[in-house]
């Protein structure tokens, strides 16, 4: 994962993941949220992929379809 896609990761994470109303969204609530912030940020999903794995590549693939 480059580094800048790192650091959204870790702010998405630490923003996200650790507050209290967002704990019950899906991971794939997460995949998407953490996708479109990446896009916004001209970040390519082939860069997010690397780390995510196949899920988010799951997610991706459903979002263009």
């Amino acid at each position: 994962m480059s580094e800048r896609a790192r650091q959204l990761f870790d702010k998405y994470v630490a923003s996200s993941l650790n507050h209290p109303d967002l704990k019950g969204l899906s991971m794939g609530t997460h995949l998407f949220n953490l996708n479109m912030a990446a896009s916004e940020a001209r970040i390519p999903a082939s860069e997010m992929i690397e780390e995510l794995g196949p899920l988010a590549q799951a997610l991706i693939a459903a979002k263009i379809a």
